[in-house]
């Protein structure tokens, strides 16, 4: 199915909700803060650095004086304090395990022109495709199935042709397979999106498709 340059056209101003994004200000990211922290909170002394240490320990979120103060740290010993504090936290949280995503990429079709992408629309030498539901099945058999993967991240280009509607049923499909192997049944059972910004309208049609808290990751 192809669309008309007008119909693209629409569809790429009608993504941005103006009332959506207005509602944040400048953004929910302030710079000028950041950068002024790290240029005043000063270095932290043994009792301030163990006590924000220790509330990592607790997998507490640090607040953004806290981390510019761990970023001012130049002190050999306690550079190695926060190393081995992080590995313990690593630890506590993944323990000693390597977690790998398979990726499977949906749809290379995008109407931003990011210059790092080689989604980007000013691509010309890449070959387009969007992948139809018999496709995925037949990705997800083999990387489920022979392979044995059991989460994916799945990418997607921002263009009408693989919007919401698209995601949606292609993260259905995605969680149908389900392969008979030697020891039982290979299926996927994590999904993580690398997917293009969403109005909060989308972010719930999302929310919706799956009942499983955390089956699904938006990055």
């Amino acid at each position: 199915m192809s669309l008309s340059m007008n119909s693209t056209e629409t569809w790429v101003n009608q993504r941005i909700k103006t009332e959506e994004r207005d509602a944040y200000g400048n953004g929910f990211i302030d710079e000028s803060k950041i950068d002024r922290l790290l240029e005043t909170v000063p270095a932290p002394d043994w009792e301030q650095l163990e006590a924000i240490l220790q509330k990592s320990l607790a997998v507490e979120t640090l607040s953004l004086e806290e981390t510019a103060a761990l970023m001012r740290v130049t002190d050999s010993k306690m550079r190695q304090r926060m190393a081995d504090t992080a590995l313990e936290v690593k630890l506590k949280v993944y323990d000693n395990r390597i977690v790998t995503f398979a990726p499977l990429y949906l749809g290379n079709l995008c109407v931003n022109n990011c210059h790092y992408c080689g989604f980007r629309c000013e691509n010309t030498s890449a070959c387009r495709r969007v992948l139809s539901k018999e496709e995925i099945r037949e990705e997800v058999r083999v990387l489920a199935g022979e392979i044995g993967h059991k989460r994916l991240i799945v990418v997607y280009g921002e263009h009408p042709q693989t919007g919401i509607d698209y995601i949606t049923d292609s993260l259905k499909e995605i969680y149908s397979v389900k392969e008979k192997v030697r020891n039982g049944w290979g299926q996927i059972r994590r999904v993580n999106v690398n997917g293009p910004p969403m109005p909060i309208g989308e972010l719930k049609e999302l929310k919706k498709v799956f009942s499983k808290p955390k089956r699904v990751i938006i990055g």
